[in-house]
């Protein structure tokens, strides 16, 4: 478990995240097994700070995987 912990760190670290509390939440994100690339939850963390509604990211999340069901 540390060593997977370490190799997020670092791929968190080479997409330019620095802040320990982003490394945190992203490392609990796949601990709860969600899977994503370190680059799009970067791209979730800033929405959230530009105050973009939660579920309105979940909406827009979600209309973009509905066309790979069917």
């Amino acid at each position: 478990a540390e060593e997977h912990r370490e190799v997020l760190r670092a791929q968190l670290r080479s997409k330019g995240t620095k802040n320990p509390a982003d490394m945190e939440l992203y490392e609990l994100s796949q601990v709860a097994g969600i899977t994503m690339d370190p680059h799009v939850f970067e791209i979730l963390l800033d929405l959230l700070r530009k105050n973009v509604a939660p579920d309105a990211i979940v909406e827009m999340l979600r209309s973009m995987c509905i066309p790979a069901y069917r």
